[in-house]
């Protein structure tokens, strides 16, 4: 192990977890795949609220205005027995920001989440919403510093992780993990690479701690020389998914680094 200088300690509120629960679901789970994830976003092919002329300038004007401005498009709406006008649209996001210039969200120096749109939105079936991991650079950057994963300069590359259907009545059901593969094979899309498969109580997560997966024969990305893989994901199949992150030790150190040094990841900063 390198020698690690302790710098500050801070006296945590609640226990220190190893996991980082994603989707909240239950306690309960098995290690049905362990994945790799990066820098994460979602694109999704869903029907959107046409913005009437008022609306869209009410975006324009100050909290006051806006507020005013909106309460006479409902006014007129009311007299006019107007009715919304819905559109299929294909939306880019990351965490819980919507990457749309009508959002007021898209004017972003690097966005990767758009670019990334523009390649795989035509695969995209109505309802359906794609999660996936971005990896390389925005722009001449690295999305995460060091770890490029041997993606050129100038270039970004998206590997699926989750794919949810939502109808119109909001009820939002998950592919299983094998039907992710099946349908990534058929459209030509990358998915996070799948390192082991089986039951909770043979699955121990100290066991993919600190390791190189590529060097381990796994078909991963590959890393620069001397780091060592964020960590693993544990997904429990279900309607919804839990998917439960676990980081690598060094992963962590190399985070705490960089935020000492007042540096921040590219998804961090625009969203």
């Amino acid at each position: 192990m390198p020698q690690v200088k302790i710098k500050s300690i801070v006296k945590l509120k609640e226990k220190y977890q190893k996991y980082d629960i994603s989707v909240p679901e239950t306690n309960n789970f098995f290690a049905n795949g362990v994945l790799v994830h990066n820098s994460s976003g979602r694109f999704c092919h869903q029907q959107v609220r046409n913005l009437s002329y008022l609306e869209k300038f009410s975006n324009r004007l100050s909290d006051r205005w806006q507020e005013r401005c909106l309460k006479l498009d409902s006014f007129l709406k009311r007299i006019s027995k107007r009715k919304d006008v819905y559109t299929w649209k294909l939306l880019a996001g990351s965490r819980t920001v919507v990457k749309d210039s009508i959002a007021n969200q898209g004017y972003y120096k690097h966005d990767i989440w758009n670019d990334t749109l523009d390649k795989i939105g035509h695969l995209i079936p109505k309802n359906w919403i794609i999660y996936g991991e971005l990896i390389g650079y925005a722009g001449q950057s690295a999305i995460q510093k060091n770890y490029t994963y041997g993606v050129e300069p100038g270039k970004c590359e998206f590997y699926v992780y989750r794919i949810s259907i939502v109808n119109e009545d909001g009820i939002q059901v998950d592919l299983s993990w094998d039907t992710i593969k099946s349908f990534c094979k058929k459209m030509n899309l990358k998915h996070v690479p799948e390192l082991w498969s089986g039951y909770h109580r043979d699955f121990k997560v100290d066991d993919w701690m600190d390791k190189r997966y590529a060097d381990m024969g796994f078909a991963c990305p590959a890393l620069n020389k001397g780091l060592v893989d964020e960590g693993v994901v544990v997904r429990r199949e279900g309607i919804l998914p839990l998917l439960l992150k676990a980081k690598a030790n060094l992963f962590i150190l190399h985070e705490s680094k960089q935020l000492d040094t007042g540096e921040v990841d590219i998804e961090s900063l625009e969203s």
